[in-house]
């Protein structure tokens, strides 16, 4: 019997009529060899390469986090792909890049057509739950067929350095004339590889001027502009952008000080003289625009309002974008696309623009408007993202390439000097028509949609 045993196992070819004898003769089922399977799946493990990373090693809780998905087509030959992600429990998702199938916390890439060597990129970005346990280890899959990366960020503060946050101001001018238009711009770099998150970013008004505007999520409060939740990538840089005027009244010779704080302890200033004639500064960061920017006309709207925006994506570095798509993802509950947008691809909740190449220094800008739902409630934060990718542009930092936007609704309000009385009746009347009023915004959800 082991004589047989032994023979059978040295062969490399064993018809398939002797395995069934001796299976029947002796009870001994030969092996088949593991070297031709084995090659096989080392071939199609090694088809394709993948990686996730969400910049970061440590979160807090809320923590808005985007995770980068590599995806690279190792074959000389073109083929399709599919890619699977698997997303921590702990983890809301807010936008997901590239066509794509949802269920719970998986994700589906199906049917990706690649070319030769090609490599793609796609984004998922969410914030971390509020009741997620210090040092708590959250984990984000991703697979295609045997191939499978693994990123894990632990919840826990206490490896943030916000001390590697490096701060500049500056509104490029070295002098301003009395009624000029003066922009500043606050340039946040992190010279870590940590993601910095949750910052909080304060700038004065600087004496002689008043107040116009302010982009990127700033917001006047009467004493200085804010800006909340800020997130700047490893490594990465950020600018904030705000305008003031030059008052008529300001005296000539005196200095324009504007100053920025973050996070209550790092500080930038600029000052300004005030003369008859502006002259402006050689390398000033005002020179330097972010690459992707969305803007509004304005922050707060009324229900069934018409809002105005503007996507621009600027090439600041000495490369071409290649294949590049612009893509706005917003609440199709509560806007709709008001007018037809020229070269977009549009869906439910989606606008998608296929620009090609961008030189160097090359720009290119949209407009749109969409209009609020008339039954949006008071006090509804209404937020849309815009997301560039692109060849060309894997260095450029995520905090430049996601940009997300927030409009407020607000709704009519009584009168001020209305007496007790009538507020009263107005209290008790929206009281008694609560439940039908619920039930007809409902329909009307319905109707918008």
């Amino acid at each position: 019997m082991s004589t047989i045993t032994a023979r059978i196992r040295t062969l490399t070819v064993l018809s398939a009529g002797l395995c069934l004898m001796l299976a029947l003769h002796t009870g001994i089922v030969p092996q088949p060899t593991n070297v031709a399977s084995a090659a096989t799946e080392d071939t199609v493990k090694n088809r394709v390469r993948i990686s996730v990373t969400d910049g970061q090693t440590f979160a807090d809780p809320q923590d808005v986090l985007t995770y980068r998905i590599l995806v690279t087509n190792r074959e000389n030959i073109p083929r399709s792909i599919d890619v699977r992600a698997q997303t921590p429990s702990q983890f809301i998702i807010h936008e997901i890049t590239g066509p794509h199938r949802k269920d719970g916390r998986k994700i589906e890439w199906y049917n990706l057509e690649f070319e030769p060597q090609e490599t793609r990129e796609f984004f998922v970005t969410g914030h971390v739950e509020r009741s997620v346990p210090e040092y708590f280890p959250m984990r984000f899959t991703v697979s295609s067929g045997q191939e499978r990366a693994v990123d894990t960020t632990t919840i826990s503060a206490e490896g943030k350095d916000y001390g590697s946050l490096v701060v500049s101001l500056s509104n490029g001018q070295q002098s301003a004339r009395p009624g000029q238009i003066l922009e500043y711009v606050v340039v946040l770099e992190n010279t870590s590889s940590t993601l910095l998150t949750n910052m909080e970013v304060q700038a004065s008004l600087p004496p002689y001027t008043e107040f116009v505007d302010a982009v990127d999520g700033g917001e006047w409060l009467g004493g200085g502009i804010f800006w909340e939740g800020l997130t700047v990538s490893p490594l990465g840089r950020r600018m904030l952008h705000y305008v003031v005027r030059v008052r008529s009244d300001a005296p000539l010779g005196g200095t324009i000080r504007a100053g920025v704080n973050v996070m209550g302890r790092t500080e930038a200033y600029d000052n300004t003289n005030i003369a008859t004639v502006a002259t402006g500064t050689p390398d000033s960061a005002a020179g330097r625009d972010a690459v992707l920017r969305k803007q509004a006309d304005r922050r707060e709207v009324r229900p069934g309002d018409t809002v105005l925006f503007t996507v621009m994506l600027r090439n600041t570095t000495d490369r071409a974008f290649r294949n590049v798509t612009i893509t706005d993802q917003f609440d199709a509950q509560y806007l709709r696309l008001a007018e037809t947008v020229p070269g977009a691809q549009m869906s439910a909740g989606s606008i998608m623009w296929n620009i090609g190449t961008l030189e160097p220094g090359g720009e290119w800008m949209v407009r749109y408007r969409m209009q609020v739902h008339p039954q949006a409630p008071h006090s509804l934060q209404i937020k849309n993202a815009v997301t560039a990718t692109g060849e060309g542009m894997e260095t450029v930092s995520l905090t430049e390439r996601i940009v997300t936007g927030t409009v407020g609704v607000i709704t009519s309000m009584p009168k001020s000097g209305a007496s007790l009385d009538a507020l009263f009746l107005l209290l008790a009347g929206l009281l008694s028509i609560a439940t039908a009023g619920a039930q007809a915004r409902r329909q009307a959800m319905v109707a918008f949609m």
